[in-house]
């Protein structure tokens, strides 16, 4: 049997943890202190930008409403199918015990009529859509190579005289193919003296953190937390591509 794909593991994971609150089963809100120990804390597994995840999240206890509302409504459909079964059961009995008295009955008061079936077939037309494969890895390596090029040419996006991570942050968003998944993500953090500007990107359904200067560099990870350890604390994001959006040319 094939194991489940990280996407569907984290969606598994997330409806767990909404059911076990809504089910009383777990008392906490999402997010508390005590969530870090539970395995049905879906951020143990992800890097995601908190507006992202507050939305994953809501989904994920919609869909958790549908399945107890589903559970309810296939045990109403037992009961009513169990007691359907018994009513034919004893109408079936109570008719077949005088059948000649009950079929001149009907034949007297002419309710036994032909009756036609007609079987109407759907025609059903497969319209086929053409197949769009989008490789958010391969995308993702292939904007580090340019934005790692433009680092080496000392490209200054905003002016400032310097070439940092504004100028990959920015670089990165301008080339990434699909501007609709992703975006520049601030990360202030005082207690790590973390100050830091990277990027987001829609990994296999999940927002997940790349520090764009990861082949400049030459690190063999691109994830921000590969890269930067415990220094970077996902939960401290925050999207700023509204504000540098202006550099993109």
């Amino acid at each position: 049997m094939a194991l489940p794909s990280e996407k569907e593991s984290l969606w598994r994971v997330a409806i767990d943890c909404s059911l076990a609150r809504i089910e009383k089963g777990c008392s906490n809100n999402f997010g508390d202190s005590k969530c870090i120990n539970c395995k049905y804390y879906v951020c143990n597994y992800i890097d995601a930008e908190p507006r992202q995840l507050a939305l994953y999240m809501m989904q994920a206890e919609d869909r958790a409403h549908d399945l107890i509302e589903a559970e309810k409504s296939s045990k109403r459909i037992v009961v009513g199918v169990v007691v359907g079964i018994i009513l034919i059961l004893a109408f079936c009995g109570f008719f077949l015990s005088e059948p000649n008295i009950w079929i001149r009955k009907l034949r007297e008061k002419n309710v036994v009529q032909p009756v036609v079936q007609e079987r109407v077939q759907d025609r059903q037309e497969v319209i086929q859509q053409p197949v769009v494969i989008v490789n958010a890895h391969r995308d993702i390596e292939t904007t580090l190579r340019l934005v790692a090029r433009d680092m080496g040419n000392s490209i200054d996006v905003n002016r400032d005289g310097l070439t940092n991570c504004i100028d990959a942050a920015v670089l990165f968003y301008q080339y990434y193919p699909r501007r609709n998944e992703v975006t520049i993500t601030l990360n202030y953090n005082e207690a790590t003296d973390m100050n830091h500007l990277f990027n987001v990107v829609l990994v296999d359904g999940i927002w997940r953190a790349v520090e764009p200067q990861a082949s400049y560099w030459g690190y063999s990870s691109y994830w921000m937390r590969d890269v930067w350890g415990t220094k970077y604390n996902s939960s401290l994001n925050k999207n700023a591509t509204r504000d540098y959006i202006r550099f993109v040319r």
